[in-house]
């Protein structure tokens, strides 16, 4: 058994001795990096008190000319404004967007919550998928 497997079967053992209903963070952080409870492209953080899930959008591969006046452009724009056209109006202040831009083109995004907003909301695994597949 190496080292990884038997930090999860302690924690384990001190949920079921401690009768906990609801897991530590610590131990979703674990549980997702263990069972790929995620999305395909995103970041796992663990920052020492909280389980962020940092998602990155991929919304095509960037085109080698600068030109973008090409038919596809006006797709890619219209994918990425409709990935960000579902976040309600309640959600909008406490989530955080980075949005790379690649010869005029949205080609990747970030999405995460707010610092100041990380008590108040968490995107759960299902929202962040919703992202990825409009």
């Amino acid at each position: 058994m190496d080292d990884f497997q038997a930090l999860l079967n302690e924690i384990s053992r001190h949920q079921v001795a401690a009768g906990d209903s609801e897991p530590s963070n610590y131990e979703k952080f674990l549980d997702a990096i263990l069972k790929g409870k995620h999305p395909p492209f995103c970041e796992l953080v663990w920052t020492g008190e909280a389980f962020h899930i940092v998602l990155q959008l991929h919304f095509q591969r960037a085109p080698q000319i600068a030109g973008a006046l090409e038919p596809r452009a006006e797709a890619y724009r219209r994918k990425a404004w409709r990935s960000f056209r579902k976040v309600r109006p309640d959600k909008q202040r406490l989530m955080q967007i980075r949005v790379t831009i690649k010869d005029y083109l949205p080609v990747t995004a970030e999405i995460s919550v707010a610092p100041e907003a990380a008590g108040l909301f968490r995107l759960e695994t299902t929202q962040l998928t919703e992202f990825q597949n409009p």
